[in-house]
């Protein structure tokens, strides 16, 4: 298939995309062009420049989209800024085509002078257009970059995906290194909310090398990346890995870069591993010196670790944490898997209560509310409880799944089924969280809270009714995070 008639393909599949979005008579109506016409353009016939002129001004379609497939489909994903900076960066493309097409033919003879020269110009000319291209490259790499960062503050998930692609393609005519570095960020930040964490992982990789090789300038943005890179590698399990490269970015901090708060959500990030995965109150301590410093944008959710890990350590209960609690989903959630962990009435109706007046919702965790419910109900007696076993039986998790979103539900469902004595069924589901724990370490993570609802469950259940090797994997677990601090769990370890 030559060139052309590959541009002509992609442009009918273009043209066919937009039907998608608008009736063959709201095109006819905003453009202005008979429907009979729009129906020839649809089925491959040459197109129009006015009809392109059309569809931009009356129904928003992206020009550059429309003709080169680059960027969003529509104008209102586009920057005004951007698009026009977009026009001038495709008259600079076109310009060092034209200059990579010369032939140069032989230098011989009588015109070997001639051409020198002409050489000479052609090669002048392309380095000057390629600085020219840099530069409005660079301003276009900037803006698409700003959007792509507002279209993950406001979780807009396919948004950022069109942007990261986009920035990609304009990052090939770049040649600013910090802005390619922060570009593989973002889409690393992309692919982790896409739950894709091991191509993330890999794009964190080569960011946070990117960040040591360019040390001397250790800047803010630096800062932002080794977090970043550092709970990539923690939701992997990794922790010690994820340690040093915390330890190696605070090195890398001169004294100006330590009073900014990027500074401080860095050593934050750090005190918060610490308190995890090594002695939870040295890391308690670390995390309460840089919260006031942390970025406002992280705030509330640095408060929600400190108020988490001051109910591990026994510093504060359930019903005090409510108290304390910043007003947003996540620490809602937190505090529900907390009051569910120590199976308490009165802080489950709290917790509940913070909870709903949120009126929160998470695509990780459907089941909270339901299961604090039913568990405070079976933890009371009389009706209630038989509303449990109802909820138990009817929405227990099959046997056998073990994906991600199964571990939560087979641990939240042992445990109900341990509190209203179903010993055997609670065993069985209870197996069934182990098993998925060990598929997914971010759930073996003690600040998950699920790993200490699954394992509390067991070593509570009677011995027949687990098997020996898991009840010596609870017993081991509590017993590591009950020595590095976690006080509150040190009541299940057994003796």
């Amino acid at each position: 298939m030559s060139q052309a008639a590959a541009d002509k393909s992609t442009l009918k599949q273009r043209l066919e995309m937009l039907r998608g979005h608008f009736s063959q008579a709201e095109i006819a109506r905003k453009t202005g062009f008979s429907r009979n016409n729009i129906s020839r353009y649809m089925r491959g016939r040459r197109m129009p420049l006015d009809f392109g002129t059309a569809l931009a001004s009356g129904l928003g379609v992206n020009p550059v989209w429309l003709l080169l497939g680059n960027g969003s489909p529509f104008l209102a994903d586009v920057a005004a800024d951007t698009g026009r900076m977009a026009g001038d960066l495709l008259e600079l493309v076109h310009a060092m085509q034209a200059v990579t097409r010369m032939r140069v033919g032989s230098l011989a003879g009588k015109q070997h002078a001639r051409m020198l020269q002409e050489l000479n110009d052609a090669l002048l000319l392309h380095e000057s257009l390629r600085g020219k291209l840099n530069e409005r490259s660079r301003a276009i790499f900037t803006q698409l970059l700003s959007d792509l960062r507002a279209a993950l503050a406001r979780r807009d998930l396919r948004a950022a995906a069109d942007l990261v692609k986009a920035a990609g393609q304009v990052s090939r005519l770049s040649e600013d290194e910090e802005l390619k570095l922060e570009h593989t960020a973002l889409e690393a930040n992309v692919l982790f909310l896409q739950r894709r964490p091991e191509e993330a992982l890999r794009l964190q990789r080569r960011v946070f090398m990117g960040t040591l090789s360019h040390a001397e300038s250790f800047s803010e943005r630096g800062c932002t990346q080794v977090v970043g890179f550092a709970l990539t590698l923690a939701e992997h399990a990794r922790s010690e890995e994820s340690l040093r490269v915390l330890q190696a970015g605070i090195a890398l901090c001169d004294k100006p870069l330590r009073r900014t708060s990027a500074f401080a959500d860095l050593a934050f990030a750090y005190g918060h591993m610490v308190s995890t995965r090594r002695n939870l109150h040295r890391g308690l301590a670390t995390m309460q010196r840089h919260l006031p410093r942390t970025g406002d944008r992280g705030r509330k959710a640095a408060k929600a670790f400190v108020v988490r890990a001051q109910v591990f350590a026994n510093v504060l209960d359930v019903a005090e944490a409510c108290r304390v609690m910043p007003a947003f989903d996540f620490g809602g959630f937190m505090l529900v898997r907390l009051a569910c962990l120590f199976e308490d009435a009165a802080a489950l109706q709290e917790a509940l209560a913070f909870l709903r007046r949120l009126q929160a919702k998470s695509d990780l965790d459907t089941y909270a509310e339901a299961h604090a419910t039913n568990l405070m109900a079976a933890l009371g007696g009389g009706k209630g409880r038989a509303e449990a076993v109802k909820y138990l039986h009817t929405r227990k998790p099959a046997p056998g799944q073990r994906g991600m979103h199964d571990v939560v539900p087979y641990a939240y469902f042992a445990q109900l089924a341990k509190v209203l004595g179903e010993n055997t069924l609670a065993g069985e589901l209870a197996a069934e969280a182990h098993d998925c724990i060990g598929k997914f370490p971010r759930y073996g993570q003690v600040e998950s809270v699920i790993a200490p609802i699954t394992y509390r469950t067991v070593v509570e259940l009677p011995a027949s009714s687990v098997p020996a090797g898991l009840r010596r994997a609870a017993q081991d677990y509590l017993g590591f995070y009950a020595r590095r601090g976690f006080c509150s769990l040190e009541p299940f370890v057994i003796k």
